[in-house]
C-alpha cells in the first residue's frame, strides 16, 4: 500500500465512494441493486474495487426505470373536481 492506495487502479470502498462522489453505503447499495454495475473483489473481509471496471459504467450508466403511472395517486379518482369543491364551499 503506497499513499493509501493498494495498487494503482484498486481502491477501498471509502476511496471508490469518494471518487464517485457518493457515500460508502450508497456504493454498496449501487453494487447490490444496479444491474451491470461491477462488483468488488473480496480480500478477506475487505472489498476492493477495480476502477477500470466501473469507470466505463460511470460514463454511461444504464437507463433509469420509468415511473409507474398506474399508481392510485395519479388516478383521476384521487383528483378532486374543482367544481365539486366550489359547490361544497357555497
Amino acid at each position: 500500500m503506497v499513499n493509501g492506495m493498494l495498487t494503482p487502479g484498486l481502491l477501498t470502498t471509502a476511496q471508490a465512494a469518494k471518487h464517485l462522489g457518493i457515500t460508502p453505503g450508497a456504493l454498496r447499495t449501487l453494487a447490490g441493486r444496479s444491474p451491470g454495475f461491477p462488483r468488488p473483489e473480496r480480500i478477506g473481509k475487505n472489498s476492493i474495487w477495480n476502477r477500470a471496471q466501473w469507470d466505463p459504467w460511470r460514463v454511461e450508466p444504464p437507463p433509469r426505470r420509468k415511473a409507474d403511472t398506474t399508481s392510485p395517486c395519479t388516478s383521476e379518482a384521487s383528483s378532486p373536481d374543482p367544481q365539486q369543491s366550489a359547490d361544497a364551499v357555497n
